[in-house]
């Protein structure tokens, strides 16, 4: 499953405004997946990487839940930084 998860987060594009409004992927899902990616980076601790997901995530044009959770796992990324 991860290896999935970094194909996906892997191609070009992901977070493009105009990939959103495609109708062939569900966004929900493949949102979800990714902040659970990007979760078990943390627990690998690989930080670095995990903050590059959740910044790429927070900072697209994701439904504000989703933006809130990547923001969530910026916190616990980085909690110098508050």
């Amino acid at each position: 499953n991860t290896r999935l998860f970094r194909s996906l987060l892997s191609v070009r594009g992901f977070m493009k405004k105009s990939f959103w409004k495609s109708k062939d992927l569900d966004m929900e899902l493949w949102a979800r997946s990714c902040l659970i990616y990007a979760d078990q980076l943390i627990v690998d601790g690989k930080n670095k990487a995990a903050v590059k997901k959740y910044r790429q995530m927070y900072k697209s044009s994701l439904p504000v839940h989703l933006r809130a959770a990547a923001l969530r796992g910026l916190i616990q990324c980085e909690p110098q930084q508050l």
